[in-house]
């Protein structure tokens, strides 16, 4: 059975793949695309499937050590609430580890604290990354804000720029097309696609892995750096969103619109 509402591939076939792996939901802020989300995952019929990172937008667990206030779930007095879509989209998660397949979820810099508590109700816990044998080949999942310099050496800066990209957001679907080209325009200013591809190509190197796979920079894409394969899932808060399957057919980086419908694919490049 698919999900109440999602529109399903032609006479409801599902391609057969091994996994597939998304990242930076975001869920809880307004521009997230939990529906679409929901709609593309739903046209693969999976082994496997991984989110890596910022599942969630924040976190309301204040730990008092962590760096950042915008970790926090929401700010002021009004309390946050996932919307129908979004808990619809969880639940298809859910649903799939109930019925034998294996998900593993990677914390991100976003919700990462709330990750810790979830941990404890689930067969398989968030881990910070995850080494894996997938189809013969080595391979890495790791958010990658760990190798995002920029956001770590100017604390005050990346917290300035989270506030007012959540004002921004709050604006709705009409300021989608501004959040996304300033996030577009921080990242490259940033040297954040540049720096997380390096690092994550170094640090799977050191472990041996052949394919790298993060997420935070919110742009999907491939690069080939020291000797790795490096791919990044996209993110749903823009109007290119994007997933990325692993399968027969080899490693393909799926792009689709805001509301699910696809549009091209990367690749495919071997696994």
């Amino acid at each position: 059975m698919h999900p109440k509402g999602v529109i399903m591939p032609k006479h409801g076939r599902r391609e057969e793949v091994d996994t597939v792996g998304i990242s930076d939901m975001h869920l809880g802020l307004p521009l997230n695309n939990a529906r679409g989300c929901l709609i593309a995952v739903s046209r693969f019929k999976a082994r496997r499937y991984a989110m890596v990172g910022d599942c969630f937008d924040n976190s309301n667990f204040d730990l008092g050590y962590l760096p950042y206030s915008s970790r926090q779930l929401y700010r002021g007095d009004r309390p946050h609430r996932l919307n129908k879509d979004e808990k619809a989209l969880l639940k298809f998660f859910k649903k799939k580890e109930k019925q034998g397949c294996v998900v593993d979820r990677i914390t991100g810099n976003h919700d990462e604290p709330i990750w810790r508590v979830i941990s404890m109700f689930l067969e398989r816990p968030a881990t910070e990354e995850c080494l894996t044998e997938i189809m013969g080949a080595l391979c890495l999942e790791i958010h990658g804000d760990q190798f995002d310099a920029f956001y770590h050496k100017h604390k005050w800066t990346s917290e300035i720029a989270t506030r007012a990209y959540e004002k921004l957001s709050y604006m709705g679907p009409r300021a989608r097309w501004l959040c996304s080209m300033l996030k577009r325009r921080a990242k490259s200013y940033t040297r954040a696609l540049d720096c997380v591809a390096q690092g994550a190509t170094l640090h799977a190197a050191h472990l041996g892995a052949r394919h790298v796979f993060c997420g935070h920079t919110h742009h999907g894409e491939h690069r080939e750096l020291n000797g790795v394969h490096y791919y990044n899932y996209g993110c749903w808060t823009q109007e290119d969103c994007s997933l990325v399957t692993i399968g027969e057919k080899g490693i393909r980086i799926h792009h689709y619109y805001p509301d699910g419908t696809p549009t091209w694919i990367d690749g495919p490049y071997p696994i």
